[in-house]
């Protein structure tokens, strides 16, 4: 490192270095993530004379910007869609610019409330059309008080806020607005004798743009105030000191060092966002190309981080799962997982098919480090996965999820997997099959914590569990997996609609039962699993009247019965007598089913 330079300077001076370009993000830095909440709570903080920590930068010579990948600063920050930064393209009449390492997501909370928007997307409303969002602008309630009930809430002393213009007309005792964001003259304000002039035109133009008498009367009477906070929010935010620390070197490697010392101490960064990180710095276009395979799978229904994506890029490239942070994001292995990119997201897509094939739907997966073996077996096997396959595919993914397996230790049960499916230190698999059964009598998961084996105590913990994802996989176990296009649904055999107090009382179910009765509705000898259209049609209609009107042929009525394990000669009526003799009949066939298809291994047997 050649040299570090410190520097005591102003949140106005930083924001202007920031519009004119010449303090810029790297590729390293992740997307922005602040809410208006948090950004709301730094300028609450600043007006309160609080620190708010210093900002590290990184300058950089001009004859070396072509070399690294730089991004703008995001200005008007739009709601869980802030990765579309701007490339930097050098600009020759700059002879150094400089990239923010540490203080990113402080900085632009700065930057968009001072010159930006916070922008939302209502319902139903599309996000690729831009103007679907609506713009909200930072102000300054300058008759907020905080001791008003109201308010409380909100935990400010001052009277920050992301409102629209609209909204900031409304003028009454209790609110006065006083625009922050993108307000030009306010900015430019450069010491007190300019303020002061600021805030008495300022002030003169609100009286004249107002013509109600009540309006103007609030104004006037606001005049103090006026004064007293515009010149607070000048002398605490726009001219409030903080320290840059620069550091300068031409060595990207030196830079993510720096970087990943920085941002690995606390929790800002996890290991996947940190190799993310030095992916994008030494892999020109890897951010594009890791958020568009994010967007892709977003789009089909699964919110996948960029922390998945890093585990399943070392888990595919067969690099050490348990990374460390300092040393294991080497050139090389940036490189292995570059020239693997293509097979890599491959795999990924063709495991994103297959769950959606399966109806594991996103809410389903407790832990979607669940998925990589599969993408590590896909992309390892000689041809397509096989029909047979995908569904050992589904039978692992049911299994895992009920026996916790990656509840704890995840890396290493990765690991293990990793080591079961691969033909020791060679680019294959063992064998060219997936099976369940392979990772059941393999010793890791055959006993222990980790046992795959499902035992007598498993099976009462179901009966327990009210409708969840977890009852979802339960009922699976008895469900052949669905290769159909529509999704499966977990259905109420007895509609959850009708378990309403006042229903049920009218019903004649007894008032001291009636609570339990409403939990037991949720309960596994009330659920099935049902394709969605079906689910559909059948909605709250009560469960004797819709399988009439469904199956009025009785063999068809008997199939439904069978292969949704319905009592054959339980009332299917609802009320008191009826449903709990059907609840307890439907509970002993279930297990009766679970016991017929699993060997239940008591616990004194593990």
């Amino acid at each position: 490192m050649d040299k570090v330079d410190h520097l005591q300077t102003t949140i106005r001076v930083v924001l202007e270095e920031i519009k004119q370009r010449r303090i810029i993000l790297p590729s390293i830095q992740r997307k922005f993530v602040w809410d208006q909440k948090k950004i709301v709570k730094l300028f609450d903080s600043l007006m309160l004379n609080y620190p708010i920590g210093t900002f590290l930068l990184w300058e950089i010579d001009r004859n070396d910007m072509d070399d690294y990948v730089f991004y703008e600063f995001i200005k008007d920050v739009k709601k869980n869609f802030n990765w579309n930064h701007i490339i930097v393209k050098a600009q020759q009449e700059n002879l150094k610019f400089s990239a923010l390492l540490d203080g990113q997501q402080r900085m632009t909370a700065l930057y968009s409330g001072l010159h930006g928007t916070y922008q939302y997307l209502p319902w139903k409303k599309w996000s690729k059309n831009p103007d679907n969002y609506i713009e909200k602008i930072l102000h300054l309630n300058i008759l907020y008080d905080k001791d008003n009930q109201s308010n409380k809430v909100n935990n400010l002393e001052y009277g920050f806020e992301f409102i629209t213009d609209k909204d900031a007309k409304k003028i009454d005792s209790n609110n006065l607005w006083f625009r922050i964001g993108d307000h030009n003259r306010l900015l430019q304000c450069k010491d007190h004798e300019q303020i002061n002039t600021f805030i008495n035109q300022y002030f003169a133009e609100l009286v004249d743009e107002h013509n109600d008498g009540q309006v103007k009367n609030i104004i006037k009477n606001s005049q103090d105030k006026i004064n007293d906070q515009i010149r607070l929010l000048y002398d605490k935010v726009l001219e409030a000191e903080i320290t840059t620390t620069t550091v300068v070197t031409p060595s990207i490697d030196k830079v993510l060092e720096i970087f990943i010392r920085v941002n690995s101490g606390g929790i800002k960064l996890s290991k996947g966002d940190l190799l993310f990180s030095t992916i994008t710095a030494k892999w020109i276009g890897a951010r594009d190309e890791i958020e568009d395979l994010i967007k892709k799978c977003k789009g089909l229904g699964y919110i996948f981080d960029t922390d998945l994506i890093m585990r399943t890029c070392l888990v595919l490239t067969d690099l050490e799962v348990l990374f460390n942070v300092e040393q294991g994001f080497t050139k090389n292995n940036v490189e292995k997982i570059k020239n693997n990119w293509t097979k890599i997201k491959s795999a990924i897509e063709t495991t994103t098919e297959f769950l959606q094939t399966y109806s594991f739907t996103d809410n389903y997966l407790k832990s979607k480090n669940s998925i990589i073996p599969i993408a590590y077996f896909i992309s390892k096997k000689r041809g397509k996965p096989t029909d047979n396959d995908k569904k050992e595919f589904f039978k692992y993914l049911v299994r895992v999820h009920l026996k916790n397996t990656y509840g704890s230790h995840g890396d290493t049960v990765l690991g293990n997997i990793r080591k079961i499916l691969k033909n020791e230190n060679k680019d294959t698999l063992k064998k060219n099959n997936f099976t369940l059964k392979q990772l059941i009598d393999d010793p890791y998961f055959n006993k222990g914590e980790k046992s795959l084996t499902l035992t007598e105590d498993d099976l009462d913990d179901w009966f327990k569990t009210r409708k969840s994802a977890n009852t979802f996989f339960v009922l699976s176990l008895l469900y052949p997996p669905d290769t159909g296009s529509h999704v499966i649904e977990q259905d109420h055999i007895h509609p959850a609609t009708g378990f309403h107090k006042n229903k049920l009382k009218r019903l004649g179910f007894p008032k001291e039962e009636i609570d339990v009765l409403m939990i037991k509705k949720d309960f596994l000898p009330n659920l099935e699993l049902m394709d969605f259209h079906q689910n559909a049609i059948k909605q709250n209609k009560p469960f004797g009247v819709w399988i009439n009107e469904k199956y009025p042929s009785s063999k068809k009525q008997r199939d439904f019965k069978e292969k949704n394990y319905i009592p054959k000669n339980s009332s299917l009526d609802f009320n008191y007598k009826d449903f709990l003799q059907f609840f307890e009949a439907r509970e002993k066939l279930l297990r009766t089913a679970f016991k017929e298809k699993y060997n239940f291994k008591k616990i004194s047997e593990n």
